[in-house]
Parts: structure tokens; sequence; C-alpha cells
């Protein structure tokens, strides 16, 4: 539903019953997934567009980047500084101390390196999507 001033609004069913809300991430995954959006597992990804950006460390390992579900070691992010690792964004810049470099991450897969990227390991079968 929209209203007069442009909001929508989404009908969910939570633990009070069925009403109208605008924040999906006050709802649950099955109002959330109606809605057209994918739920980590304690907000729903993309219902604030690319202003979606959160870790999330739960036990599905999903976090939600620029709006869009990052699975846990799936690719690099943000010039290659930042990788979701069970949930939680693991940062790799100069912004952080120096002891960040040479960090490791992802089952040692990956490697905060001296240009403050994460690199690939020597031993890893992973491949990042172009």
């Amino acid at each position: 539903m929209l209203n007069a001033l442009g909001t929508i609004f989404y009908c969910a069913d939570d633990a009070i019953g069925f009403n109208w809300t605008n924040d999906l991430d006050k709802t649950n995954e099955n109002t959330c997934d109606k809605a057209g959006f994918e739920w980590t597992a304690t907000q729903c990804c993309g219902d604030d567009g690319i202003n979606d950006t959160y870790s999330d460390p739960a036990t599905d390992g999903n976090a939600c980047y620029n709006g869009t579900i990052l699975a846990s070691c799936s690719a690099l992010v943000n010039n290659n500084q930042t990788v979701n690792e069970n949930g939680i964004f693991q940062v790799c810049d100069n912004a952080t101390n120096l002891e960040q470099r040479c960090n490791t991450a992802c089952n040692s897969n990956i490697f905060c390196s001296y240009s403050y990227q994460w690199k690939l390991g020597i031993n890893t079968g992973m491949a990042w999507p172009a």
C-alpha cells in the first residue's frame, strides 16, 4: 500500500498478528520474502535500497551489502577492502591499525595485504567472481 506521502507500507504477519508497517527490518523472514526482498537472519536485505549494508553474525553467515545478500566468503567488495566472513564484515584498509595487515580471513584463504586490499592466499581453490 502506498500512502499520500509516497511511503510504501507492507502487510506484516508477526507475533501480534497482521499489521501495516513501512520497516521490514522489524518484521520476519516470511514478510520480507513475500515483499520481494531477502532475509538475512535478523533483518530484511534490500528493503532500504542500496543504503542497506549491515553485518548479521547469525548461523547462516549472510550479510547485506548495498541491498544485496552477500554470502560468507563469496566475494570481495568495496574495492577489495571488505569481505563477509560468517556474517561479519572484515575490513582491510589504511584506516585500521598496522597490525591488521597480514591478517587472514575465510579459513586463511585470503589475507590483508600491504596495499590494504584482501588478496587470495597461496593455497586456495577459491575463485572470485569477475
